[in-house]
């Protein structure tokens, strides 16, 4: 006798962020498409914010500059979206920073991702760009 399981969905969560580059001093919105393959109970996320610094170096060894913990309750199979908004506070200054998102829930449940986002200094209003390109032979 042969008794076949359904398939279980491993659970996915995918990243973005309202503004991947934003001005010091402004909130950050964090945006979880989560994919669970079932129920999470008393889920909630946990970010740990780590910058400023360069991606070129090691970012997972900076030391956590903010941890940022929101709980959801109970989420049901199929994809749910969630957003947790950092606060200026969590980002100071401007630089590269390593967002590391956990989603947790009842049982030992978890998935994770890791997005970047950049903070610029406060700009003016208005801010005048120009740009010169050669062409070849002109």
């Amino acid at each position: 006798m042969f008794v076949a399981f359904p398939a279980l969905a491993e659970p996915t969560v995918r990243l973005s962020l309202a503004a991947p580059l934003s001005a010091v001093g402004a909130p950050v919105d964090v945006n979880l498409a989560v994919s669970l393959g079932g129920r999470w109970a008393n889920a909630f996320t946990v970010i740990e914010v780590r910058g400023p610094g360069s991606p070129m170096a090691g970012a997972d060894e900076w030391p956590v500059r903010a941890r940022v913990e929101s709980l959801h309750g109970d989420l049901g199979d199929g994809e749910s979206r969630l957003t947790v908004t950092l606060k200026p506070k969590d980002l100071p200054e401007p630089g590269a920073y390593l967002l590391s998102v956990d989603l947790v829930a009842e049982g030992g449940k978890r998935v994770s991702a890791e997005i970047w986002c950049g903070r610029i200094s406060n700009l003016p209003e208005q801010v005048d760009v120009a740009v010169v390109i050669s062409r070849p032979g002109a």
